[in-house]
């Protein structure tokens, strides 16, 4: 839950309001802001990371044996140099490339949870906002400059089946509400099929939930990551640019890969030469 804090340094000169997600490693914040929707924030459940009714560790032999960090060995093992490779391609032309799948360490490897190939498991580490726009509702923008490449946020929520979001889609049109539902589709190894991994953060998540839509494609890159261990997939959102202090952060809500279309009855306000007008469809 979020909590009340005062007189705070990290507001600089704006009215800080309070933070969320105190358990992460930098909470954002909230700036207080006349008219905006407390209550959401304030109902709103804050998860480090995406949760899932099921277990889905997976018993898996591809895991790492290394003691510390995956870097610090005689020779770098396999998982450091997956990882480093998709992360160097965030730093170039990851856009480019679409939907970056990036491999990471998991419950498989015996490495700390420090080590540099679980590079998106340190949760948020960089000061975010959260302000209020009387156009878009809820806003989040970077407090300090964030380089392309660099790990902002995991886009957090539940895990919920093709036809559980389908239910929860129909319901959320019908209460004319705004949702938070990412769907992408994972192609599996050595196969043509792919998987649909569906993230509800309309109720339940992270700093990731509050962040807009831009038709352009935003200035974040959502990214696949998977995990050695781990059965299902996580989204994070790196940058997709150089970004600058203050800067509103966006992203496409139609991510590469998951079908989703234009032509949802809910407005875009981007403001870009892109515009559609309209939110894309889940």
């Amino acid at each position: 839950p979020a909590r009340k804090v005062s007189n705070s340094p990290l507001c600089h000169q704006r009215d800080l309001l309070m933070y969320i997600g105190v358990a992460e490693t930098v909470p954002p914040i909230v700036e207080a802001s006349e008219g905006a929707d407390l209550q959401t924030v304030q109902q709103f459940k804050y998860i480090l990371t995406s949760a899932s009714p099921l277990d889905q560790t997976l018993t898996d032999s591809s895991g790492c044996v290394c003691q510390g960090c995956c870097s610090q060995g005689p020779t770098l093992c396999s998982c450091f140099l997956e990882c480093t490779k998709g992360l160097q391609a965030l730093q170039g032309d990851g856009r480019a490339a679409g939907l970056v799948l990036l491999l990471e360490c998991g419950p498989a490897c015996s490495c700390s949870c420090s080590c540099k190939a679980r590079a998106t498991q340190q949760g948020v580490t960089v000061q975010l906002a959260l302000y209020w726009s009387s156009q878009k509702g809820w806003c989040v923008r970077a407090c300090e400059p964030l380089p392309q490449g660099s790990f902002v946020c995991e886009y957090a929520g539940e895990y919920v089946s093709s036809s559980e979001s389908e239910q929860r889609l129909a319901e959320y049109d019908k209460q004319e509400r705004g949702h938070a539902l990412l769907v992408v589709r994972v192609q599996l190894p050595s196969t043509t099929s792919s998987l649909k991994c569906c993230i509800d953060a309309t109720t339940t998540g992270n700093v990731a939930r509050f962040i807009n839509h831009s038709c352009d494609g935003g200035n974040l890159e959502p990214v696949v990551v998977s995990m050695k261990g781990n059965l299902l997939p996580r989204v994070a959102l790196f940058a997709a640019r150089d970004i600058v202090a203050g800067e509103e952060l966006t992203f496409s809500y139609a991510v590469a890969g998951s079908g989703a279309g234009c032509g949802s009855s809910r407005q875009c306000f981007c403001g870009t030469s892109a515009c559609s007008g309209y939110l894309p469809k889940a």
